[in-house]
């Protein structure tokens, strides 16, 4: 598959911001782009919600399990396991 530059104009700020965001998201500006042109062309909409808030890491069913595993290893004391 070939491949096509496309250039266009974003306001400084807009960059910057942008460009902060994809770092702290790991990915680049050429990845967003095509990340949302993929989207787009595929169902006709564009939603990316790249959010940390959606992360199940976050979400209320796992805390409250990590919680409970804490609770579990302050009274057991655990096990140690070696790092695979």
């Amino acid at each position: 598959m070939s491949k096509t530059t496309y250039a266009f104009k974003l306001d400084d700020d807009l960059k910057f911001d942008l460009e902060n965001v994809c770092e702290e998201l790991g990915i680049t500006l050429p990845v967003f782009f095509t990340m949302a042109a993929k989207k787009l062309v595929r169902e006709r909409k564009l939603e990316i919600d790249l959010s940390e808030k959606d992360d199940y890491f976050y979400s209320e069913e796992n805390i409250t399990r990590l919680l409970k595993a804490k609770e579990q290893i302050e009274k057991t004391g655990g096990t140690v396991h070696e790092v695979l």
